[in-house]
Order: structure tokens, then sequence, then C-alpha cells
């Protein structure tokens, strides 16, 4: 046989038929192997809850716990940056068996909150001791005034206005790791005050400061009554000295003179 000129009709229909065939392979390609279903995966097994942060939390609440009633109880002086120290110490450790045992990503954050804490504890310069919470003192005989107040986190009240004027003078210190000392002397003694913040504000008799850090101050305020010396000091928070109105004091100062104005001493 012989094969079809170019050009000529038989080529041409050559050429369409090829073309016809390849397009009919195009739209209908030879069928494939159909693919197998896929089981569908088998669902995970709840994990159990580690028991390791409710075992954390309890040691910390029975360390705050017991920390609270030894100090409340006065068997001992407790010292809060210890108790903080320790706190950290057991969340440290429940992190290190956590690798091993449990789960307890979420003492992270507790972890990095008292680190925190403790870095601002260990700045402040006075030692924490004396107890937690809002401490009031208010004597009312000499032999009550004490020599020495002290408190870890809270408000201290120091009021002297009713501790009779006529014993000798005193020197008293005051001290509080962080939060407000407040101390009230009567309205007719001669005060020098002392009085000193690592941060925070004073606010001597009326005349408060700008704040900021070591912040300290000296003022005289002259009177006709005996001498008292207060050193206050706060490590974060605020001093605040005030006399008590003359209406207010004691009966034994009622008839002293009026006070003068408060004198600063450079």
């Amino acid at each position: 046989t012989g094969s079809a000129e170019p050009g000529s009709a038989d080529w041409t229909a050559a050429a369409d038929s090829t073309a016809t065939t390849q397009s009919a392979y195009e739209t209908h390609p030879w069928p494939t192997a159909p693919t197998p279903p896929v089981a569908p995966a088998a669902p995970r097994a709840p994990r159990e809850r580690s028991i390791l942060g409710r075992v954390t939390f309890s040691a910390l609440l029975l360390l705050i716990g017991v920390a609270w009633v030894v100090d409340l109880s006065g068997a001992a002086q407790v010292n809060p940056g210890f108790v903080l120290a320790l706190a950290l110490g057991v969340v440290g450790g429940a992190l290190i068996a956590g690798a091993w045992f449990g789960r307890a990503l979420h003492l992270i954050g507790l972890g990095i909150l008292l680190t925190a804490i403790c870095s601002i504890v260990a700045a402040i310069s006075i030692p924490l001791r004396g107890g937690i919470g809002e401490h009031i003192y208010r004597p009312t005989a000499a032999s009550d005034v004490r020599a020495r107040y002290d408190l870890a986190i809270g408000h201290l009240v120091v009021d002297l206005s009713q501790a009779p004027t006529s014993s000798a003078g005193r020197h008293v210190i005051v001290r509080d790791g962080m939060g407000r000392a407040e101390i009230t002397v009567p309205a007719y003694a001669d005060v020098t005050v002392h009085a000193r913040v690592d941060a925070g504000n004073l606010d001597l008799f009326g005349e408060p400061s700008n704040g900021g850090w070591h912040v300290r101050d000296t003022v005289h305020l002259r009177g006709t009554g005996p001498h008292i010396d207060i050193d206050a000091r706060v490590g974060f928070g605020e001093v605040t000295v005030r006399r008590v109105a003359a209406n207010q004091s004691a009966a034994n100062q009622s008839s002293a003179p009026s006070a003068p104005a408060p004198e600063v001493v450079p």
C-alpha cells in the first residue's frame, strides 16, 4: 500500500483521525485502580490530669498557713522573705519533677511571679520582720511605749498622742518593709524625725515630698513637752508623721501653750 502524499485528501483524513483519537483519549483516559479508603485514625485516649500541680499548690498553702499561725501565736518571728524563698523553692522543685513525672507547665507563670517578688524583696535594705497586715499601737502609759516597732508588709500605725509627756524623752524606731508607716505624736511634744524611704514618699507634718528613690528628710518640730526622737524608715511605700491637734491631746496636755510651726533641719 502507498502512503498518502501531504496535501492530498487521504493525508488530511488520516491526520483528522489521529487528532480525533488523541482527543478521545484525553477526554476518557485509561481507567486506574481505585484508591483504597483510608481508615479513620483511632481517637487518642484522654491524658490523665497530673496531680503535680495540685500537690504543689497544696504545699504552698500549707507553708503559708503554718507561717501565719506561727507568726500570730508569737511562737517565733516569721521572716516573709524566707517564706517567699521557700515557696519559690517548692515551685522550682515541682518544675524539675515535672520533667519526669507529670506535667507542670502551668507552674511556670507562678515561678516567674515569685521570682519577681523575691527580687523586689531582695532590693529592700530593711529586713522583713514583724508580721503582715495592719498593726496599730496606741500606748496610753509611758511603760507601754516601745523602743522599736517593726512590720514586714502592711500598714503600721504608731499613735503616741495619748502617751504621757511627763516622762523622759524617748528614741523610737519604726520600720516597715513594704507599706505605710503612720506616726502620730502629742500636740506639745518637741519632736525630731529622721525619715527615709528606699522607694516611695514622705509626708512629714503636712509637707509631702515628691517621692522617688532613696528619699530622706529630717524635721525638728519644736514644742514645750519632752523631746521625742523618731527614726522612721520604709522600704517601699510611705512614711507619714503628724502631730495631733491640741483639742485631741490627752488631759494632761490640755493646759500647755499652742504648738509652734515645724522647723526643717538641713
